[in-house]
């Protein structure tokens, strides 16, 4: 039985927070619904799943438009052009602001910087030299 518990915390869900005008208005839909038709019982999440499942796969240019409108951050966007003028500038490249307007919006794989080598392996791959390593050794002393 402690195994079943185990495994039920493992479970990760995700989960978001609505806003009071959202909640009221989906709990108005699911009123709506239930007064419809006696024996139908639906929950937020039901309805939830319902609503997106049947919207189209993709926003249309109205939706997309007033999204980007809405949430747009001028912040964020200055944050976003200063990590590719530094990465343009550390591959050894010019990047202006303007460039970065021009050149519109470019999805990117996000980027995972490598592991840094444990000192472990550093020292395990450094030959050791007699002659230099032992004079450093007495001049350090």
């Amino acid at each position: 039985m402690s195994e079943n518990k185990k495994k039920l915390r493992k479970r990760h869900f995700d989960r978001i927070t609505l806003d009071s005008l959202a909640l009221s208005r989906i709990d108005l839909w699911i009123k709506q619904v239930e007064s419809a038709k006696a024996g139908v019982v639906i929950s937020r999440k039901d309805l939830i799943n319902w609503l997106i499942e049947n919207m189209a796969e993709r926003l249309s240019s109205v939706q997309e438009k007033s999204l980007s409108e809405q949430f747009y951050s001028e912040l964020r966007y200055i944050q976003f052009a200063a990590r590719e003028i530094k990465a343009a500038s550390l591959r050894g490249e010019r990047l202006t602001l303007k460039d970065i307007e021009q050149r519109g919006v470019q999805i990117k794989k996000p980027f995972y910087k490598e592991k840094k080598a444990s000192k472990a392996d550093s020292r395990a791959n450094t030959k050791f030299d007699p002659l230099t390593d032992e004079d450093k050794s007495q001049s350090k002393v």
